[in-house]
């Protein structure tokens, strides 16, 4: 099952965290992560966006552990995420560094984040990796990255159907 984890990202999800089942969709999203993952790995552009109601899961797969597998894989891409508010999406970053702190992760992959780089949302692997974050129009120009994830950039609906909101984030 280890080897399985450090291969494809479902067996990943089902590994790290004891209890987790996936479902028909939870497994139709890994299954779009691992094709996207593996684009990257060519060299390909890839693109995914992911909708489905609140609650669902679409956050702990897509921007909690998907970047933990995908530096586990290449421990040297930097990852941004962003939200709709700085800590969301420092606590994304959080969570992202707990599983990677875990020791089931370590049976996984050799990935570790150095010691004087531990900040919950911006933090640096020991291969110059890393993961930052930040809410929307929070700092991130000039930084460069592999692997970038959107995750909720409007706080609720009425934000989302505001033409105001929609360009201010765009």
């Amino acid at each position: 099952m280890i080897d399985a984890a450090r291969e494809n990202y479902a067996d990943f999800l089902e590994l790290i965290d004891e209890g987790y089942q996936l479902t028909w969709f939870h497994q139709k999203i890994a299954d779009k992560f691992q094709e996207a993952f593996e684009k990257l790995e060519r060299g390909e552009s890839s693109k995914l966006i992911i909708e489905m109601p609140p609650q669902h899961g679409k956050s702990q797969e897509a921007t909690i552990e998907f970047p933990a597998w995908a530096l586990g894989r290449h421990s040297e891409w930097p990852i941004i995420t962003t939200s709709y508010s700085d800590e969301l999406a420092t606590k994304f970053g959080f969570k992202t560094r707990d599983i990677i702190d875990k020791p089931i992760y370590r049976k996984i992959f050799d990935t570790k984040i150095r010691q004087d780089s531990r900040a919950k949302g911006n933090w640096i692997t020991e291969q110059g990796g890393g993961y930052l974050s930040a809410g929307i129009g929070g700092t991130i120009t000039g930084m460069g990255f592999k692997i970038g994830i959107i995750d909720d950039p409007f706080k609720n609906r009425k934000e989302a159907e505001s033409k105001l909101m929609r360009n201010n984030v765009w």
